[in-house]
């Protein structure tokens, strides 16, 4: 089914249409809590004889009001007070923390908002934040690397969600799954495999870069040399964790 979403709110299903075979009349697929619900049109297409095709089409007309009614009363149910989900969504941060504090501030105190009152926009540690009863919030992913507020996002994403375990979501972007291969390329061992690691694949080959030619770009840069001329202990000298994060 296809789906609109508020940027405060639940998710509100809309209906679509579908054709099940040439000789069955256009359906409509209305979906509620219970699964999806066919209506027909009542637009013929049945086949047999005139008479057959009459009580088809009443038979089916019956069932396509029977459907509607339980349909309605799903759709009530559904959208009671006592079941309708609530959920607040933010994503893409991608590291502005400000940007971050402009949503806080939309959604309003009876939503979301940080525990302490003041304006946080300029805070140097990760403020708490706090959740209205009833809600939920999904952050939809990308949390860092182009603003200059990673560290405080992560971290008051990951104090949100120690709070709210069971009412905090928090979705994996491409930004964020890529930081995992940190825990092992900046391990020691792998440090030490400079000689052998392969540049990455994902880049065009034109410009793919191993972890060596780059250490032997920094070195020969630090120490006055040719690229040709820098030796294995040149080599030692810079291949550290600080050069390997800006390789990476």
């Amino acid at each position: 089914s296809h789906h609109k979403c508020d940027p405060i709110g639940v998710s509100q299903p809309q209906p679509h249409q579908q054709r099940a075979d040439q000789r069955q009349p256009l359906t409509q697929a209305v979906v509620t809590a219970a699964g999806p619900v066919i209506v027909t049109d009542g637009n013929g297409g049945l086949g047999g004889t005139t008479a057959s095709r009459v009580a088809a089409r009443k038979d089916s007309a019956d069932a396509a009001s029977r459907n509607h009614a339980d349909c309605c009363d799903l759709t009530h149910a559904f959208n009671s007070e006592e079941t309708l989900p609530r959920v607040i969504y933010c994503c893409d941060v991608e590291g502005h923390w400000p940007y971050f504090c402009n949503f806080v501030d939309l959604c309003g105190n009876d939503r979301l908002r940080f525990v302490e009152r003041s304006d946080q926009r300029n805070a140097r540690k990760a403020p708490e934040l706090e959740l209205a009863d009833g809600w939920h919030f999904v952050f939809g992913g990308d949390s860092c690397d182009k603003g200059p507020g990673s560290l405080r996002f992560v971290e008051c994403m990951v104090q949100f969600k120690r709070k709210y375990p069971e009412r905090v979501h928090l979705i994996l972007g491409n930004r964020d799954i890529n930081k995992v291969r940190w825990t092992a390329e900046l391990d020691q061992c792998e440090i030490d495999r400079l000689l052998v690691v392969p540049p990455v694949f994902w880049l065009p080959e034109k410009t793919r870069l191993s972890p060596l030619d780059y250490v032997r770009r920094v070195a020969a840069e630090a120490e006055g040399v040719a690229e040709s001329e820098v030796s294995e202990a040149m080599l030692a000298k810079h291949n550290t964790k600080a050069n390997k994060v800006r390789y990476m």
